[in-house]
């Protein structure tokens, strides 16, 4: 059986909700309880797999407002890259004596930065489409 372009996007999108779950639990488990060892790992695999969810997130608004919808994918991406830069670096183990130590540091919170204002574009966008639809009589849109 071969999926067309809307039916991979669709089913795309189900699978990244179930991965940016698991990647932001992953990522809340290594905030509460330090990842050691081989287990530090998991923290860019988190961060790679909140950057699918942000990818089906943005096939789910596809087609509402084509230059919110870059404008979000583009601060998500910026912000997921350094975040897993950053994630990598530390996981690796670069730390303080290494010069590049603060400049990968800085790079992971200035990621979340990122990551935060491409996700309130896209949560204004989703808003603001829903909330006219509906004002004209047309169900608020469905994933």
């Amino acid at each position: 059986m071969k999926l067309t372009t809307a039916q991979f996007s669709i089913t795309f999108a189900r699978w990244s909700r179930i991965a940016a779950a698991v990647g932001g639990a992953v990522f809340l488990i290594s905030m509460v309880t330090p990842l050691r060892g081989p287990l530090r790992v998991g923290v860019p695999v988190s961060v790679a797999f909140m950057a699918l969810g942000a990818i089906g997130l943005y096939l789910a608004l596809r087609g509402r407002h084509r230059r919110l919808e870059l404008l979000g994918l583009v601060l998500a991406g910026v912000g997921l890259a350094l975040g897993l830069v950053g994630m990598a670096g530390s996981a690796s183990g670069v730390i303080d004596p290494n010069p590049w130590a603060p400049v990968i540091n800085t790079g992971e919170h200035v990621g979340l930065v990122f990551i935060g204002a491409g996700m309130l574009t896209w949560g204004a966008l989703a808003l603001v489409t829903a909330w006219t639809s509906y004002s004209y009589g047309e169900p608020p849109p469905r994933s």
